[in-house]
């Protein structure tokens, strides 16, 4: 089945202000309210929809998002947080690239 709709993906940003600039210019999207996770992020909508959220990539992450996110371990699948739990319930596992935490 194609794709017909993305929401809430993640994008993990060096410089999270200038991510959500660009997507601000280059695809007319508004940046939106949000949680408070305890660690900075821009969600940006298209209409009411929010559709990309940005936060710290790895290298900038605080141990608050990386406990979040189940950035505990070199492997993302063995951690506790919401992307672990993702992977188990669908026994689906990110795919590995160098440099990444």
């Amino acid at each position: 089945m194609p794709l017909s709709h993305i929401e809430h993906f993640l994008v993990a940003a060096d410089d999270i202000d200038a991510t959500r600039d660009w997507y601000a210019r280059v695809l007319g999207m508004k940046p939106g309210p949000h949680p408070d996770f305890g660690f900075p992020v821009h969600w940006m909508y298209l209409g009411e929809t929010d559709i990309v959220h940005i936060g710290p990539s790895a290298k900038a992450a605080g141990e608050i998002q990386k406990k979040y996110l189940g950035r505990t371990s070199r492997d993302a699948g063995a951690g506790t947080g919401a992307l672990a739990r993702s992977h188990r319930l669908s026994g689906d596992r990110p795919a590995r690239h160098a440099g990444t935490a």
